[in-house]
């Protein structure tokens, strides 16, 4: 994270006031919004506003694989091209030498999602594909990764930006905060060793949590 984070924050909850209207009546994705609360911003219009203010590639934590997958599914249906055609053609020619590698383990979908510079990260998957997936962060082709929290610790994946999607996180004795050190290697990821300046964290709200929460 970085002093200029609180800053991020506000304008992104700028932006969730002027798309208001649009999220109501378009519901999950097409506007600005998530599930009934008016003031949650959905992942699509999240992604948009990263672009839009030049804060990719950024890594989505979610505290779900199953909700890493949607999310990126979600993304995937905006209208906003998140590489050029240079950079398509050069994610292009990796997975097709990973599909001639690793036929059993190139799904269409994740491939498809990868196009478009978008990817999701979690145990869920092979260790081959996340490596894939990794490489391709690193050289700047992969846009945005939605990741569970386990991306924080060990992997070589630095970011410009990172998002914190909840404050808490369901585990098998409930519903339970973030430890502060959990946060902070979350918030670590952000800043890209000779490239970036400042690191940009991002606090997304919740259905149920509050901003001052």
């Amino acid at each position: 994270g970085d002093r200029r984070g609180s800053t991020v924050s506000r304008d992104f909850e700028r932006g969730v006031g002027r798309e208001e209207g649009g999220g109501r009546a378009a519901g999950r994705g097409a506007g600005g919004f998530r599930g009934g609360g008016a003031t949650v911003p959905s992942f699509g219009f999240s992604v948009r506003q990263l672009a839009k203010r030049d804060l990719l590639p950024a890594i989505v934590f979610i505290f779900s694989r199953k909700g890493c997958d949607a999310a990126a599914e979600e993304v995937a249906t905006q209208r906003v091209s998140l590489v050029t055609d240079e950079e398509k053609e050069r994610i292009m020619v990796k997975l097709k030498e990973f599909a001639l590698k690793h036929k059993e383990v190139a799904s269409e979908d994740k491939m498809r999602l990868a196009l478009r510079g978008i990817a999701s990260h979690h145990a869920g998957q092979m260790p081959i594909w996340k490596a894939l997936v990794e490489e391709l962060f690193q050289q700047g082709l992969i846009k945005v990764v939605f990741a569970t929290e386990t991306l924080a610790a060990g992997i070589n994946m630095p970011a410009r930006t990172t998002v914190i999607t909840s404050m808490s996180k369901r585990t098998g004795d409930g519903v339970v905060s973030l430890t502060a050190n959990e946060l902070r290697q979350m918030c670590g990821r952000a800043g890209r060793r000779g490239k970036d300046t400042v690191g940009h964290s991002v606090m997304m709200r919740s259905r149920w949590e509050a901003a001052p929460e």
